[in-house]
């Protein structure tokens, strides 16, 4: 907000609620409130501008300790505020955001109902925690989110929250996270990952280029990262049955003291590529249909056996379901009975004049 002294304010986000004369104006001139200043963070979570804690209560303090303050925010006066909040409860939300200590404090929202928390674990990730700090805190929690592959459940409270609490049941979680995640920075570091392209952090599953159309996709348990993980070979048919057999024979000699990737890499009897010894070229798939590769997160899982063309599932389903209402009068394609949980669309393959199918899940 932005006023000059000796006149009334009319910044509706001023937090001095419409005084006659603004208490943070600086000399004579147009400055800004310095609690406003002091709230609002650059892009890159960095304040233009810190006071210390007990330099933002003096700024509260001073803009609401007036006897029109009341009057002029329309407000009985047991319930004068600031921002909407009581004072008691930002003097709350400052006091806690001290403990946490400012130099943790990513970014604060101008009225200090939304808060960005750094925490950084112990192989030096950074985590971004927000916080959004309900209307009467400390009697109920901030509600909290994080990328984090599971969600963490706070533990139950007595008396006042605080958001140092929270922040502690999220350090837990983090580092019960670090054996996962050293796991999936091996398989980021040493082969090509088609998906995920972001959110690394908050998913144990990464899909792996083996070669060119084919790829392997894992989930690793959060709680086990180095068992067996969950796996599908994507890709045609003709090429991924022969790691599949390779991967079943194997799987018996699956050694949890050795890495996920030694693993794979062993019971495959290959070197899988990486981005150091690959061209992205050789592994960037991209729909037919659409022609893009990622669509609503997913990649092209779909080959054409006999064109080697990829499709995601959902744009190959919309494809041939639109030449189903031509099915009885010898159109493209029709639905028959197919796999337990599914049927089966076939028609002509968008790439060529040959037959295509797609199991569809129910």
């Amino acid at each position: 907000c932005r006023h000059i002294e000796g006149t009334r304010c009319r910044a509706a986000a001023c937090s001095c609620r419409g005084l006659t004369t603004c208490s943070n104006t600086r000399a004579s001139s147009q400055r800004e409130c310095r609690l406003v200043v002091h709230m609002r963070t650059t892009a890159q979570g960095v304040k233009e501008e810190a006071l210390s804690p007990s330099m933002l209560m003096k700024e509260i303090v001073h803009i609401l300790d007036r006897g029109s303050v009341a009057h002029n925010a329309g407000m009985d006066a047991d319930g004068v505020k600031a921002g909407g909040w009581d004072l008691s409860t930002l003097a709350c939300v400052v006091q806690h955001l001290e403990q946490v200590g400012w130099n943790n404090v990513l970014s604060v929202a101008p009225d200090t109902r939304s808060v960005c928390i750094c925490i950084t674990d112990e192989a030096g990730r950074s985590h971004a925690l927000q916080l959004i700090v309900p209307n009467d805190y400390p009697a109920s929690p901030p509600a909290a989110s994080c990328e984090l592959p599971e969600a963490v459940q706070l533990p139950e409270m007595q008396g006042a929250f605080s958001i140092m609490q929270v922040i502690d049941a999220y350090k837990r979680a983090i580092a019960k996270f670090q054996p996962v995640w050293r796991e999936l920075e091996l398989l980021d570091k040493d082969t090509w990952v088609l998906s995920p392209l972001s959110g690394l952090l908050s998913t144990p599953a990464r899909r792996i280029a083996l070669e060119n159309l084919c790829s392997l996709q894992v989930s690793l348990s959060v709680d086990f990262p180095r068992d067996i993980p969950g796996y599908q070979f994507l890709g045609p048919e003709s090429a991924i049955s022969g790691y599949r057999e390779k991967f079943s024979k194997g799987i018996n000699l699956w050694d949890p003291s050795a890495s996920v990737l030694d693993n794979l890499q062993r019971l495959l009897g290959t070197k899988f590529p990486s981005k150091q010894d690959a061209a992205e070229d050789n592994f960037r798939l991209e729909c037919k249909i659409c022609m893009e590769q990622e669509l609503e997160g997913f990649l092209p899982t779909k080959v054409c056996d006999k064109c080697k063309a990829a499709f995601h599932e959902s744009c190959l389903a919309e494809w041939l379901q639109s030449f189903v209402q031509d099915s009885c009068a010898g159109g493209a394609a029709s639905f028959l009975a197919g796999e337990a949980g599914g049927r089966v669309l076939f028609g002509d393959c968008p790439n060529g004049e040959h037959k295509i199918s797609l199991v569809v899940r129910k």
